[in-house]
């Protein structure tokens, strides 16, 4: 649910061209809204402020961004079939 809102926002800045601070929008022309998840990604530095609480999108960052995030799902994913695995010979003994 995370992951498809923050696909969400990121998709609607990319399609409404709020890639540079000259195409900055407000969240309202995006019609988004300012969620917990929009503000983490901002800490992140996905979305960036201009002038008059205009947003616009850090490529290079959303890219970073997306990056990291399935670095550490693939770190989770390991861990649990780590310890699957060892339940399993630990289990069979």
């Amino acid at each position: 649910m995370i992951l498809r809102r923050q696909n969400q926002y990121m998709r609607v800045f990319q399609e409404r061209g709020a890639t540079t601070p000259p195409n900055a929008r407000s969240l309202e022309e995006l019609g988004l809204r300012n969620s917990w998840v929009f503000r983490r990604m901002v800490s992140r530095g996905v979305f960036l402020t201009s002038a008059n609480d205009r947003w616009f999108m850090s490529e290079v960052a959303a890219d970073n961004f997306v990056r990291r995030r399935r670095r550490n799902l693939v770190g989770i994913v390991a861990v649990i079939l780590i310890i699957c695995c060892m339940y399993l010979v630990l289990g069979l003994k």
